[in-house]
């Protein structure tokens, strides 16, 4: 039988050369706005360079920020290789002893490989693409970061639609209605009203939006993610815009968040003025206080959701396989 051999190191590698390219094409993109100031204003507007600047610029931005999100994929996927046998056999270790017929052990061991398997390939086939956490995961999450998110995994953990092989059953309609639920269970891990999830026609490369100067407010996600098989990123989008609305919640009611010089830094962060919009700063955009967080958060909580969906896949596997031994 044809093997596939994974190495991890391998993945890592490749990972940190997809991130060095995404910031090599960034900064072309910038090279590119440097010259076109640099021209006469008049001979701009003539030739009518810049509309054919701004759109290689924005071509560019895209292409760096698909390249940070392969590198994030691939970083996470090594990551995941390295933990799957270890959560194959303490998940195994759990079953009911009961289970194994010494009559019937080759079958059992069969099994248990065929589990162990699957357990990798479950992983790895969660797609974890999304605008996410720094490729080096060097962040570590707060102690209030960590209760929130775990928090509201626990809530959900018998939500249906949570699984990639769920999620892939869903139509758009159903997919929203399962957004809501992660929304309501973050919200109330999160001390706060939930708020509306609805679909949304966004502009290309915006996943998602938090819409907090409605009333009253809202998150859209973009129609086009939806349409996706991706419930890794659409969950990180989610989180990422609930964070958003944690932090506007937080700066509007003193002693929600513990942390009040983290708090004031948002609420410096969203003033007129200071927040900083991906098209015409995008490093300067990944690394502002709010978006910095919110990637944190997002990132932090649909891992949470993967790892626990894969539990429960390989649960429900193992037993189905176990019923026919």
């Amino acid at each position: 039988m044809t093997r596939i051999i994974v190495t991890p190191e391998d993945l890592q590698d490749l990972s940190m050369r997809f991130a060095h390219a995404g910031d090599d094409v960034q900064e072309i993109g910038d090279r590119l706005r440097r010259i076109l100031r640099n021209l006469d204003w008049e001979a701009r507007q003539r030739s009518g360079l810049d509309g054919f600047v701004n759109q290689a610029c924005h071509r560019a931005t895209a292409v760096a920020v698909e390249a940070q999100d392969l590198s994030r994929y691939l970083s996470l996927t090594a990551e995941n290789f390295l933990q799957a046998d270890n959560q194959g056999v303490q998940l195994i270790a759990t079953l009911p002893k009961t289970v194994i017929s010494p009559e019937r052990s080759m079958s059992i061991v069969g099994g248990v490989v065929i589990a162990g398997i699957g357990v990798a390939v479950a992983v790895i086939m969660i797609p974890v693409i999304g605008l996410i956490s720094n490729v080096s995961r060097k962040w570590t999450a707060t102690d209030l970061m960590k209760a929130q998110v775990e928090t509201a995994a626990d809530a959900l953990k018998d939500v249906k639609g949570l699984t990639q092989a769920e999620w892939e059953k869903l139509d758009s309609e159903a997919r929203i209605k399962t957004l809501q639920k992660v929304e309501d269970a973050l919200a109330a891990a999160q001390g706060r009203s939930p708020v509306k999830i609805q679909k949304a026609n966004l502009d290309p490369g915006t996943n998602g939006v938090y819409r907090g100067s409605e009333t009253p407010p809202f998150i859209d996600i973009d129609e086009d993610l939806l349409a996706k098989n991706d419930l890794h990123a659409t969950l990180t989008t989610l989180a990422h815009e609930s964070r958003h609305a944690y932090q506007h919640h937080a700066i509007e009611n003193a002693n929600v968040h513990p942390d009040a010089e983290q708090v004031e830094s948002w609420r410096t962060n969203f003033d007129d003025g200071n927040y900083i919009e991906p098209e015409k700063n995008p490093k300067g955009y990944w690394n502002q206080p709010v978006e910095r967080d919110a990637r944190h958060y997002g990132d932090y909580f649909a891992d949470q959701i993967a790892r626990q969906g894969v539990g429960k896949e390989l649960v429900e596997e193992f037993g189905e396989k176990a019923s026919g031994w």
